[in-house]
């Protein structure tokens, strides 16, 4: 998933760091869960992606127009625990699809 971040390695942080997921519409069948998604990125648009020589320009450009499309994602319905807050609501058994009728 493509993110932004003002941490520096190797440089004394002035203000505090943070990071935010890229997103873009979600489309298709996607929209049902949410408007929103993650801009994802192959593997080879990634490393450009990351480089510190690849300009804002460029970047954007990556982001609008080589993000994964909505049709590659596969999502299946989970517990409604996915998405509350909790240190205790952690595990792989979140990721069990669970019925439509559920």
């Amino acid at each position: 998933m493509a993110g932004l971040t003002n941490f520096q390695p190797d440089i004394q942080q002035t203000v505090e760091t943070g990071f935010v997921i890229v997103t873009e519409d979600s489309g298709a069948g996607m929209v049902d869960i949410h408007d929103r998604r993650p801009v994802v990125l192959e593997p080879e648009d990634t490393l450009q992606w990351m480089d510190p020589y690849t300009s804002v320009e460029e970047a954007a450009h990556i982001a609008q127009t080589r993000s994964v499309p909505t049709q590659e994602f596969m999502w299946w319905k989970v517990d409604r625990a996915v998405n509350r807050v909790d240190p205790n609501n952690d595990g792989k058994h979140l990721l069990v699809p669970i019925s439509e009728s559920g």
